[in-house]
Order: C-alpha cells, then structure tokens, then sequence
C-alpha cells in the first residue's frame, strides 16, 4: 500500500489547519457535524478518453494510472451529448436538467441579445434563470474554475460570482494567509524557472519561439498561478471536511484551443494535473475521518481543428436569427436552397436544422431527415444512436439557432469559425466521448449517454444521512 510521505507542502498545509482550529473555536464555536459523506470532484476541462488513453499509455498521467491499477479506481465511458460545451455539462450536472444553453456563445432569445459566458453577470444570469428552485449536488460546498457557481457557499474564479467575493466572509479569508502566502511564494519561483527555460528556447531557436511568449503567458497565469491557488484551496477544504468541492482544471483546455487537443503542449501540461490531483488525494489520505469520494471527469473532448478564416481569406459567415425558433421549411422559404447551399460551402461539414418530425441534416447539399433508424450521414459510426440522441436535444432547445452551422467533418477536415487549433462543440468523435474515474465502491449507472444522469448519483451525497 502507498504510503503518504511528509514534504514542505504538507507542513503548511498542517499549519493552516490548525490555524483554522483556532479561529473556529474563538470565533464560529466547533465544528459542525457531518451528517453527510463528503464529494470531491476534479474536471479536467476538454480531455477526451482517447486523449487520456494516450496519456495513460505514455505515462504522462502517472497517478491516475496508480489510482486505476492500486487503488480500486475504475474508467468509465461516459457521452456528453450536445453540445459538447463546459456551461451545458455543467448546468446538467449540478442540477439535474437539460438546459437551454446551445454554446459558449449564443443568442438567447427570451433575453433577445447574445450570452457569452465570459461576460460579467452573463453566467449569472443563466443559473438564475434555468436552475431556479432545484438543489445541486454542491450545496453548502466550494466550487473553483467553474461557469456557475453551483449553490456552493464559497466559489472562485467561476464566471458566475465574478462580481462577488466567496462567501466565507473575512474572518475565513484571513484564515487561509499561511496557504496564500505559500502559493503565491511557491507560484513565483515557478514563474521564474519558466520564464528562464522560455529565454533559453529562444536563444536556441529565436524564430521557433515567436509565437511562444504569448503561450509563456497563458502558462504561467493558468498552469502556475491558478492551478496552484485552485489544488491548495482544495486541500484547505479537505481538512475542513467541506461536504462537496468542485474543482475544474483548466490547463489543458487552453493549450488544446491554442495548440491542438493532441499537440505536445496540451499533452505536457496532463501531467502537471496529474501532479496537483496526486497532491489532493495524499491530503485525503491525510484525513481519512471524512471519507471523501473522489470523482475525476471530464466535460467534453476537442477536434484538431483549423481556423475558418484561413479557408476563405478572413471573409465572416453571417446569419441573422429570427425572435421564434424556426424549422427548416420556414427558413426555406424566406431563403430557398440557403441549408442546402451553406453545407456545400467551404469549410461546411453539415448544417442542422428543425422540423416537425424531429432535427434534419444538411450534408454536402443533400438533406437528411434524421431519427434513431435513420441516422443520415452519422450512419458509419459506432455511437450514432447517441449523436442522433444530441443533435435531437441540441435542436429542442429554444435558443439552439434556425440553422446550426458546424465546420466538424467539413472536406478541408475539421475546421473552427474561430481562431483556435482546437475546437468542441460539435458532435465529433474526438468531442462527444469522455470518461469518469470512480471508486470501485460506488455504482454508477451503467451507460452514461449524458451528464444529466449524474446528478442522481451524486445529489445522493447531498441527502443521505
């Protein structure tokens, strides 16, 4: 068996510990009692199973592969429907619904302007609307690098609350100055030593690292920075025995849009996850009395994509949207032949659509009306029932658009209509299937063809007694 070891970690973490011992008995009496088993979760934002697999196989996850051949973990195939976006596998998960959110970027017809997630109040606004009056799973929790904040009692870094400081208050921020201190003392070391191998690669190769101080960038501020803040944060919560924490590692998202989902930037950075998920489970050990479950997942997987604009010379694709969803036959004839023309496009794989008998497929000019026993142009693939089962959910969502455009599978290979070497959102084989990593002891439903199944199980920790 593992045997836990001590390092300077550990130390401070120790010490904040009993700091907020401390501070709990002079301040907010003891603590309270746990009547409920406690849930962690770690998503690791964009890793596909076949991108795990790979990084299993070639050993750059080496503690998930521990977790699977020593601990009694288990890998199961999980599809996330669509679209294949961190907001609807979120939204679904937390609260156990199917939502009303098409993209991470789209037009809401009931508010009649578009919805960007990244925009203040945006996400807010979202969660208050379609989750209103519903428990999730992470009630009386913490959430860190979410979209929504999830119910929790303290969320950081979420799009949600970014106009709010967490809710713990100011005697519970001041109480974790020793973890601050460590991570920001910790994180600025590790800035130094990147930025140093950084101006080594260009004294090597100045050409060859042109592109790379804006990636220098990105990695110290997510793979440093904020992962740091994000592992130590979690592990503060362990000690505390918060009852559900919600931690998304975003590391390898961002070096997939920029890189490519298989690229060797997006690969190197799994292992730093690896790491700060190693680092999160030896704290568990640490504090075996809360008998933490712990969940590792992913939201969806990325196509190695190319941008649009490098297909049509930087020209846009416009559509204009109507206040009422339309189907295909309204769009037809305000625009006759528009589907049909707009999938024989450059850079077009397909274009959905409604209709009154179910969604339809617009595929290099052929139309396709598409149903479980007729799965249209998807009919070669092993999962067509489940990217049928998508596409119909994606297509009855009220702010989906009249005509969905997808660069997926287009003839010039996947292709993006944004700058990005990674793309998701689509029903892509390299987007739609992922994974959950469980305890061998938990019993999962046994096919996993959405998020929203998820919330049965794991609302279970949140009313069990």
């Amino acid at each position: 068996m593992e045997q836990p070891g001590v390092s300077f970690d550990d130390l401070v973490l120790s010490l904040q510990r009993a700091i907020d011992r401390i501070i709990r008995r002079l301040r907010r009496g003891a603590a309270p009692e746990r009547t409920q088993k406690p849930l962690l979760i770690v998503q690791i934002d964009g890793l596909s199973r076949f991108v795990l697999a790979r990084a299993l196989d070639s050993g750059q996850m080496p503690f998930l592969a521990r977790l699977l051949e020593r601990h009694g973990y288990r890998l199961s195939a999980m599809s996330v429907g669509l679209p294949t976006s961190t907001p609807a596998f979120q939204m679904a998960m937390m609260y156990g619904i199917r939502p009303d959110i098409p993209g991470f970027h789209y037009y809401d017809r009931a508010r009649r302007g578009d919805i960007h997630f990244p925009r203040l109040g945006h996400a807010a606004w979202v969660e208050a609307r379609q989750a209103s009056g519903r428990t999730s799973i992470l009630k009386s929790g913490s959430t860190y690098g979410a979209v929504f904040a999830g119910g929790a009692d303290n969320s950081f870094f979420s799009f949600a609350t970014l106009k709010r400081a967490p809710a713990r208050g100011l005697v519970s921020a001041l109480s974790a100055f020793v973890v601050l201190g460590w991570v920001i003392v910790k994180s600025l070391a590790r800035t130094v030593v990147e930025i140093v191998r950084a101006i080594l690669r260009f004294i090597a190769d100045p050409l060859g690292q042109r592109r790379g101080w804006r990636w220098l960038a990105m990695q110290i501020g997510m793979s440093v920075w904020v992962r740091g803040f994000f592992t130590y944060s979690v592990v503060r919560d362990l000690y505390a025995g918060t009852p559900a924490v919600y931690v998304n590692y975003l590391d390898y998202d961002v070096a997939a849009h920029a890189f490519g989902p298989e690229s060797r930037r997006a690969i190197r950075t799994l292992r730093r996850v690896d790491r700060a998920i190693h680092q999160i489970w030896r704290v568990m050990r640490r504090v075996p009395e809360h008998q933490y479950d712990l969940y590792v997942l992913a939201d969806h997987g990325q196509a190695a994509s190319r941008p649009y604009r490098e297909l049509t010379a930087g020209r846009r694709l416009d559509i204009l949207d109507a206040l009422a969803p339309l189907d295909a036959d309204t769009v037809n004839q305000w625009v006759p032949g528009l589907a049909e023309e707009l999938s024989r496009s450059v850079g077009v794989g397909f274009v959905l659509a409604r209709s009154a008998e179910g969604p339809v497929c617009f595929r290099a000019g052929k139309r396709y009306q598409l149903s479980e026993s007729d799965p249209g142009p998807f009919g070669g693939r092993p999962d067509a029932a489940a990217v049928v089962d998508g596409i119909t959910d994606l297509m009855s969502m009220p702010s989906a658009g009249d005509l969905v455009i997808y660069g997926i599978d287009a003839p010039q290979g996947h292709v993006s209509f944004i700058p990005e070497q990674g793309a998701h959102a689509g029903p892509s084989p390299e987007e739609m299937p992922t994974f959950i990593l469980d305890p061998a002891t938990v019993t999962l439903p046994p096919r996993l063809s959405h998020p929203v199944q998820l919330y049965d199980h794991f609302i279970r920790y949140r009313t069990a007694s």
